[in-house]
């Protein structure tokens, strides 16, 4: 959309952990942290992707 990428989430924050061996918490932090930086937003359980590049070079 115009608003970038919309991803919706079939997952929870706790699942996402255990799926890369981290904690639910860093999760939740990691992802406001890239909402501050305004990389993505989040929507419920929707996720919507605004700086895609931006993202990728988080890597």
């Amino acid at each position: 959309s115009e608003q970038g990428v919309q991803i919706g989430l079939k997952i929870t924050h706790q699942e996402m952990a255990n799926l890369i061996g981290s904690t639910r918490e860093t999760i939740s932090l990691t992802l406001a942290q890239f909402k501050k930086k305004q990389l993505l937003d989040l929507l419920g359980r929707t996720v919507v992707i605004l700086d895609q590049e931006g993202l990728q070079a988080m890597t």
